[in-house]
């Protein structure tokens, strides 16, 4: 028998009634079954991580904007700070912070 990783088939032959070879592909249950719990993890990890960016965005907006950065000190713009809830830097500190992250 001849297994084709990864898709849960395994690929064998068998004999007919007439004893001619035909091929046959068979499920293999516990590679699905292993896919399936990969994919449930995976599941469970994204929905962790958007719930813990939710949250950190729900924390930030329950602040108020600050008016100046928090990094440089220049003013904030007004149409930032009504834009982006819990605003602490202005749009350049912003995209900085952003570069250094990447």
């Amino acid at each position: 028998m001849e297994h084709w990783g990864g898709t849960g088939y395994t690929k064998g032959k068998q004999m007919t009634k007439d004893n001619n070879r035909e091929e046959q592909f068979v499920f293999n249950n516990d590679t699905f079954e292993e896919q399936e719990l990969a994919q449930i993890s995976s599941l469970m990890e994204n929905e962790a991580a958007l719930r813990k960016a939710r949250d950190e965005f729900a924390k930030k907006a329950s602040q108020p904007s600050l008016s100046e950065c928090a990094e440089c000190g220049e003013e904030i713009p007004e149409a930032r700070q009504k834009a982006v809830p819990g605003v602490q830097l202005c749009l350049e500190c912003a995209q900085l912070q952003e570069k250094s992250r990447s």
